[in-house]
C-alpha cells in the first residue's frame, strides 16, 4: 500500500486529495463478505428446516448414530429463519452501502474536474 492510501489520502485526476475510509482491496474484501453472508443466509431464509438437518449431519453425524432421526423444536426452526433473514438483509444493506460510496466517489470526481 502507498505512503498516501495508509495516511487515508488519496490524489484524484486533478491532483487533489480526498480522505479515503477503506483502500480497494479492502472494499472488495467488504463486498465479498457482503456476498458470502446473502449466500450462506438465502438457504436457511428459505429452507431452514432442510438447512438445519444438513448442519446436523455435517456436525453431529459423526458423534451421533441418529443424527438424521433428530427434530428440531418449531422454536429453533423460526430462530434459523430469522437469523438467516438477518444476514441477507446485512449483506444487502452493504452492498447498497459500498454501491452508494461508489456513486458519491463518483460524483465527487465529476465535481473536481
Amino acid at each position: 500500500m502507498s505512503g498516501a492510501a495508509a495516511q487515508g489520502l488519496r490524489a484524484d485526476n486533478s491532483g487533489r486529495h480526498h480522505v479515503v475510509l477503506f483502500s480497494d482491496a479492502t472494499q472488495r474484501c467488504h463486498v465479498l463478505l457482503e456476498l458470502l453472508s446473502i449466500a450462506t443466509g438465502l438457504p436457511g431464509a428459505l429452507f431452514p428446516e432442510r438447512t438445519i438437518r444438513t448442519g446436523a449431519r455435517l456436525l453431529l453425524g459423526p458423534v451421533y448414530e441418529n443424527a438424521d432421526e433428530l427434530t428440531p423444536r418449531d422454536w429453533y426452526v423460526r430462530a434459523v429463519r430469522l437469523q438467516s433473514v438477518g444476514m441477507v438483509v446485512a449483506g444487502v444493506f452493504g452492498l447498497a452501502q459500498a454501491r452508494r460510496g461508489e456513486d458519491a466517489d463518483d460524483e465527487n470526481g465529476e465535481q473536481n474536474d
